[in-house]
């Protein structure tokens, strides 16, 4: 029996994400007049059946000088990264919901001791286990915390999420963003791996768990191999397992990543379905085609659990990634349990035509 997982299916509001509280890394410039003004925490309206867990996030989005959160964080890649923490509410009172808002007072700029201290604590409070998330293709600030939360409610994870969100274009039309969002992704490689090596040096990390979505993928996947070749390569212990969602990869830079994942020994899984219409999309523009879309083929590799989902959820086919039950309960047993797929009873064993094996969800 799968425990920690919520009675029911949480869906975001995201007009009641209400302020965050970023702080700046970098040192070069001085803070925006309006930095510090907030509006009223709702933590106070919500009834005694409520529970609440903090949500932090690092972004490379350009700060922009505004009175109120999320108007301090567009859709521009900017050098200096910021830092903040959001709290999620869950109540039973409150079917289906999850409400964010800031708890507090906003940390100081150039001040990153504070944000460990406060990731550290709660790191300590929960047996040092973190989820980092990277979000995919068309997302903005708001949509990225979503979407991180929502992951992390439904599958019941009891850890410690890290939202790593890149400067994504965040616009709905696909065609002439996507490849905009190639180039950030790219750019954004090294912010990725500075948010995994920062969050797996804290002390009170025990284990770092990766998951990635879509084009995030591709820039976790990258901004790995980068980490690993270089001094900070010992933090990867700390790494044990790495979820991939529909992610929008080359079978060239999942071979590079997998080099990593043996060498460190991660458990390793892929989420893929075949009305994936965004990976259709990456097909179209780029000349391969995504290990994520399992259309014409299924993406098999030695030490990846790739599972297919029967049904694609929304437009573009990957709401399933936030919506599926399925997939909830499937990520739950393998992160919090740690069942192998044949222990998972929601899965069906099949085979390629090539005789290589794969699971159907």
């Amino acid at each position: 029996m799968v425990s920690h997982l919520p009675s029911r299916r949480c869906v975001i509001v995201g007009s009641s994400l209400l302020v965050a509280c970023p702080h700046r890394f970098a040192a070069a410039q001085s803070p925006p007049a309006k930095l510090g003004a907030t509006i009223p925490s709702i933590a106070n309206s919500l009834g005694n059946d409520c529970s609440m867990s903090p949500a932090y996030y690092i972004t490379n989005r350009i700060r922009m000088d505004a009175e109120r959160w999320p108007d301090w964080f567009r859709f521009n890649l900017g050098s200096p990264t910021y830092a903040g923490v959001v709290h999620a509410h869950r109540c039973a009172s409150k079917s289906d919901m999850i409400v964010v808002d800031f708890p507090g007072q906003p940390v100081e700029l150039n001040q990153p001791r504070i944000f460990d201290e406060r990731l550290e604590s709660a790191l300590a409070a929960n047996g040092g286990v973190a989820d980092l998330y990277a979000g995919g293709f068309a997302t903005n600030h708001i949509q990225a915390l979503n979407n991180g939360v929502t992951v992390q409610a439904n599958a019941g994870l009891p850890s410690v999420l890290v939202v790593c969100d890149w400067a994504s274009s965040g616009s709905p039309f696909p065609i002439p963003y996507y490849s905009r969002d190639r180039t950030r992704v790219r750019r954004s490689i090294g912010m990725i791996a500075d948010t995994i090596v920062r969050t797996a040096r804290l002390p009170k990390t025990r284990t770092l768990r990766l998951n990635c979505h879509s084009l995030g993928a591709d820039g976790v996947a990258k901004a790995i191999v980068k980490v690993a070749a270089s001094t900070d390569a010992a933090v990867l212990e700390k790494v044990s397992q790495v979820t991939f969602f529909a992610p929008d990869i080359d079978e060239a830079v999942y071979a590079d990543f997998a080099k990593v994942a043996a060498r460190f020994k991660w458990k390793t899984r892929l989420y893929a379905c075949s009305w994936d219409r965004a990976l259709w999309l990456s097909h179209f523009v780029n000349d391969y085609e995504p290990i994520g879309s399992s259309k014409q083929r299924i993406f098999t590799a030695p030490g990846l659990e790739t599972i297919v989902v029967r049904n694609g959820h929304g437009y573009f086919g990957q709401s399933y990634i936030y919506n599926s039950s399925l997939l909830h309960f499937d990520l739950n047993a393998a992160l919090v349990h740690g069942l192998e797929p044949k222990q998972r009873n929601r899965l069906e064993e099949r085979q390629t035509r090539e005789g290589k094996k794969f699971w159907i969800l």
